[in-house]
């Protein structure tokens, strides 16, 4: 049997992005979780393109603002277009 761990968030934020890339560089991590609305994301995406990995997208709909227009999506945000939090 094999297992397989994943690094999710990468984009989140530069220390995510350093911790996620440090694992695939120390051979932890093969398999990672890429929030593509996030500040950070393409800081993130440069790090690791290179690597032998399988990058994934995280759907991302609780944090952040939303990469569509936010007045197509009125019940998941807030008055200033960022998703609501609980």
């Amino acid at each position: 049997m094999k297992i397989m761990v994943r690094a999710d968030d990468l984009g989140y934020s530069r220390g995510v992005n350093y911790g996620i890339y440090d694992t695939v560089k120390n051979g932890v991590i093969k398999n990672i979780g890429f929030m593509v609305n996030m500040p950070d994301s393409v800081e993130g995406y440069e790090l690791v393109k290179d690597l032998d990995i399988c990058l994934g997208q995280h759907t991302n709909v609780c944090i952040g603002t939303p990469i569509s227009d936010p007045k197509l999506i009125p019940s998941l945000v807030d008055e200033n277009g960022q998703f609501n939090t609980p």
